[in-house]
């Protein structure tokens, strides 16, 4: 099975069966370092925690995994990351 990937714009929350991914700031790549995106991420049935996560990184919510497939910036400080359900 083929997961559609999942935008996140700034501000946004996304409610999964496992919890909830909220999205709350973005940084551009820059010589030094890739794009970051920091997320809230708050499991159904857990404590809420937040990370700073970079293309190809992965986290867990609960039982599911997900990857940071891209972050794409529109404008200066208008972004999307895009993740996907890996298992």
């Amino acid at each position: 099975m083929v997961s559609e990937d999942l935008p996140l714009n700034h501000g946004t929350v996304a409610r999964t069966v496992t919890g909830s991914i909220g999205a709350m700031g973005c940084v551009p790549s820059s010589v030094d370092r890739p794009a970051m995106v920091r997320l809230s991420l708050v499991p159904a049935d857990g404590e809420g925690r937040k990370g700073l996560f970079s293309e190809g990184d992965t986290f867990e919510l609960g039982a599911d995994t997900y990857e940071i497939v891209r972050i794409t910036f529109h404008h200066n400080t208008s972004w999307t990351a895009y993740l996907r359900l890996v298992c």
